[in-house]
């Protein structure tokens, strides 16, 4: 897991400060206004680093689709730790945007025939691909014109999922210019996120 590990989750940093360097960045690089809200390092100290990777590539994930096609002014992430029962202890990670939005339906119908065009919707599959893996939930509130809202359910318990992380730079390829610059091209949003984590951990552009 360590080897496929974000940046911002090594050297020993918790899942909260993690969380606010990704939105942090994020706002930066795009000019949107961005808010946290995020519980401590205690309430979210969950024992399963391979949790702790999928709820900050979730975060990460929605953040490269808003860059990418909502145009939004605001964004909202939070991620809380919801104990209503003993055996009901869950992380809920929510992003929500003011964007363009999308109709949810016909990209559902896209990827079950698939017929998505290149690059389109692969996110949002992705994201499915690492809730179902705990046996989460995910759920996507979208329209056009209306924003988007996604919201995944994690349960807290130890889990043997594979890395979640096997195949993350799939489809990406990298040449290295003369200068030192390091041009990277991608075939779908998952792999331009993780990317950017490592060159942003390297201190390159």
């Amino acid at each position: 897991v360590a080897a496929g590990m974000p940046t911002s989750l090594r050297g020993g940093r918790g899942l909260h400060d993690s969380v606010h360097r990704t939105v942090r960045r994020f706002s930066e690089q795009t000019g949107t206004d961005a808010t946290i809200d995020c519980d401590d390092d205690e309430t979210l100290a969950i024992g399963d680093q391979q949790l702790q990777v999928v709820i900050l590539r979730i975060t990460q994930e929605s953040l490269a689709n808003i860059r990418g096609h909502a145009f939004a002014h605001n964004v909202e992430v939070t991620v809380m730790r919801m104990r209503d029962e003993p055996e009901d202890d869950r992380i809920v990670v929510t992003i929500t945007d003011d964007g363009a939005g999308f109709d949810v339906d016909a990209q559902e119908r896209e990827r079950r025939d698939g017929c998505r065009a290149p690059g389109h919707g692969y996110g949002l599959t992705d994201m499915r691909r690492r809730v179902d893996r705990f046996g989460g939930t995910l759920r996507i509130d979208s329209a056009p014109g209306s924003g988007t809202t996604v919201q995944a359910s994690l349960p807290v318990h130890g889990s043997n999922a594979a890395s979640d992380d096997d195949g993350i730079m799939r489809g990406a390829r990298s040449e290295v210019a003369t200068s030192g610059t390091i041009q990277v091209a991608t075939s779908d949003a998952t792999s331009g996120v993780a990317i950017d984590e490592v060159l942003h951990g390297r201190g390159s552009r």
